[in-house]
C-alpha cells in the first residue's frame, strides 16, 4: 500500500493529510489531477458497462463510457459479449451515434467504414481504387476492451490487461456484492429504458455519497420525505434508523439498515401496494434463505458503490454509474432493477416509483444533484479552492462483528468516505512506488 500523505508529483501533495481524515478541495477541480484519474482509475479499473439483460440477442447494443473513452457493449452470435472503441480507425469518427438498439454492422458516418458486431473492420468504400494494397484488417479493427466479465447479470469492462480479474477486485466487499445481485434465483431484471442526465459537479462527489454518506439523507432529503409521506408528517429522527457502514482498502463501501420497520417512508409509500406486499411474502424471506444474514427481512443494505463509479440504492431498485466529463460536470445512468421472479404489477410500480425518486427528474435525485452543483459553483473561487474539508466523523476504532464481514463501523461515520480517497490516491500514485 502507497503512502498517500506524500508524494514526489506536485499535482498529489497535499490532497489528504497524513491522518487521512481531511481532504483538499482541488481533488473536485483540478484539471491535472482529472487527466490522471482517466490514465490510472478509468484505465485501470473495472467499470460497469451495462445489464446484461439489456443487451439479451445477437447484435443488440449499448452506448457507454469507460472514462471518457465511448464504447460500444454487443452481443455477439455465440451469446458472449464484446466491447470496443465506439470510434473509427480511419478519422476517429464515431461508428455509433445511438444510445442502445441492434445492428448487423456499424458503419462510420464519415468515409463509410465498415465493422461487424465484434469491433472488426469488414468493409472500406474504394479501398481496390484507393490503397496501394489491402489494408490488414486485424490492425485497423476498432480497439478492443481486453477485459470483460458478467457477474450476477451485470457487465464490467477494463483496459487493463494485467488487472486482477473482476471477482479478484472485489476484495472482502464480495459478499456484499452477491448478497445484492445474487439474491433471487432467477437473478435481477433491468426495466428496459435507461435514465440518463448530466449533473454539474465532480464525479466524485456522487461516488462518494453512494459509498459512505448515509449522514446527509434526513437533512437533504427531508423535504422530499414530507412531500411524498401521505399525512405530510415530519421525518423521524437519524437515530430511529439502526444502521452499519461496511468499507472496503478497494475504496468499495456499503450502508446496511439493521431494522427495516425503521425506514423513514414504508414500502408501500416508497413503491406502491403490490411491490410492498411482494417484498414482504415473497422477495425478502427469499434473498434471506440464498444470502443470510447480509439479506434478511430485517437486515437490508440500503446504498453501495463498487469503486470506482457503480452505485446501488437497493430499497430505491435502482443501479447507476456516474460518467466523468471533465472535473466539473458527470453524467449518470440508471436502470431500474427487480428480481426476475417479480411479477408485471411489481415492475410498473418500480418503473414508477424508481422515476419519482431517483430518476432524471426524481425528488430525491434532485436534492442531490442541488447539492452538488453547489459545491461546484463554490469551487470557482480562489479562497473555495484552497480550503480543506472534513472527514473526521466517525474516526474511532472499527468493529469486527461476524453478522457483517470485514471493517465495518456506524453508518454516522465518514470511515467509507476515507477509504475511497485513500484509494483514489493511492491509485493516483501507483507509478511512484
Amino acid at each position: 500500500m502507497i503512502d498517500a500523505a506524500s508524494h514526489s508529483r506536485p499535482v498529489l501533495e497535499g490532497l489528504i493529510n497524513a491522518a487521512g481524515d481531511t481532504l483538499s478541495a482541488r481533488a473536485f477541480v483540478d484539471e491535472e489531477l482529472y487527466q490522471l484519474e482517466l490514465e490510472r482509475v478509468f484505465a485501470k479499473c473495472w467499470l460497469f458497462l451495462v445489464p446484461a439483460g439489456e443487451i439479451p440477442n445477437p447484435g443488440d447494443f449499448f452506448s457507454t463510457y469507460m472514462g471518457e473513452d465511448p464504447v460500444l457493449v454487443v452481443r455477439q452470435r455465440d451469446g458472449s459479449i464484446a466491447a470496443f472503441l465506439n470510434q473509427c480507425r480511419h478519422r476517429g469518427a464515431s461508428l455509433c451515434r445511438s444510445d442502445n438498439g441492434n445492428a448487423k454492422v456499424f458503419q462510420c458516418s464519415y468515409h463509410g467504414w465498415t465493422y461487424d458486431t465484434a469491433g472488426r473492420l469488414t468493409a472500406i468504400p474504394g479501398e481496390a481504387q484507393n490503397f496501394a494494397q489491402p489494408l490488414d484488417r486485424d490492425e485497423w479493427s476498432a480497439v478492443r476492451v481486453p477485459r470483460i466479465a458478467v457477474e450476477n447479470g451485470l457487465v464490467f469492462g477494463c483496459f487493463d490487461e494485467h488487472a486482477p480479474s473482476f471477482r479478484e477486485s472485489l476484495g472482502d466487499a464480495a459478499p456484499y456484492f452477491d448478497a445484492m445481485f445474487a439474491r433471487s434465483a432467477g437473478g435481477l431484471d433491468s426495466i428496459p429504458g435507461a435514465f440518463r442526465w448530466r449533473v454539474k459537479g465532480n464525479w466524485k462527489l456522487a461516488a462518494e455519497q453512494a459509498a459512505s454518506d448515509g449522514y446527509h439523507f434526513f437533512i437533504s432529503h427531508a423535504s422530499s420525505i414530507i412531500a411524498i409521506t401521505p399525512d405530510g408528517a415530519p421525518a423521524p429522527p437519524k437515530a430511529s434508523t439502526p444502521n452499519v457502514q461496511f468499507s472496503s482498502e478497494f475504496g468499495h463501501g456499503i450502508g446496511l439498515l439493521t431494522d427495516m420497520s425503521r425506514l423513514p417512508v414504508n414500502d408501500e409509500v416508497r413503491t406502491g401496494p403490490h411491490t410492498s406486499r411482494w417484498l414482504v411474502d415473497v422477495e425478502r424471506p427469499e434473498a434471506a434463505k440464498r444470502v443470510g444474514a447480509l439479506m434478511t427481512t430485517q437486515n437490508r443494505p440500503i446504498y453501495g458503490l463498487i469503486f470506482p463509479t457503480f452505485g446501488y440504492l437497493p430499497s430505491n431498485h435502482t443501479i447507476r454509474v456516474f460518467l466523468p466529463k471533465g472535473p466539473d460536470e458527470f453524467e449518470v445512468i440508471a436502470w431500474s432493477v427487480v428480481p426476475h421472479e417479480a411479477p408485471p404489477e411489481v415492475r410498473e410500480e418500480v418503473r414508477v416509483s424508481t422515476g419519482r425518486s431517483f430518476g432524471a427528474l426524481g425528488i430525491f435525485e434532485q436534492d442531490d444533484a442541488a447539492n452538488w452543483n453547489d459545491i461546484r459553483h463554490a469551487l470557482r473561487g480562489y479562497a473555495a479552492r484552497r480550503t480543506r474539508f472534513n472527514m473526521q466523523m466517525g474516526n474511532g476504532p472499527v468493529r469486527v462483528d461476524e453478522t457483517y464481514p470485514g471493517s465495518v463501523q456506524t453508518s454516522e461515520s465518514e470511515f467509507g468516505s476515507r477509504r475511497f480517497y485513500r484509494r483514489w490516491l493511492n491509485l493516483l500514485a501507483a507509478d511512484e512506488a
